[in-house]
């Protein structure tokens, strides 16, 4: 049986503080990779908590690119 992996309340937080709703400009996805890589220069989160953030930020900078194109 795999083993779940728990997150750091900084991850959840942060999950929670950027990207609870869409960005609205790429200044969001800035700011959240910014913030995400202090947590992981503070130790507050793991190396692959950080590849988490930013692989989860780039899923919401895509789909805001994606609708950028729609208008």
């Amino acid at each position: 049986m795999p083993r779940q992996k728990i997150n750091s309340p900084a991850f959840e937080s942060w999950v929670s503080d950027f990207l609870g709703t869409p960005f609205q400009n790429e200044g969001c996805y800035d700011e959240a990779v910014h913030t995400a890589e202090l947590l992981e220069y503070r130790r507050e989160i793991t190396s692959s908590e950080l590849l988490e953030m930013v692989r989860r930020a780039n899923v919401l900078l895509a789909c805001l690119s994606s609708h950028d194109q729609d208008l």
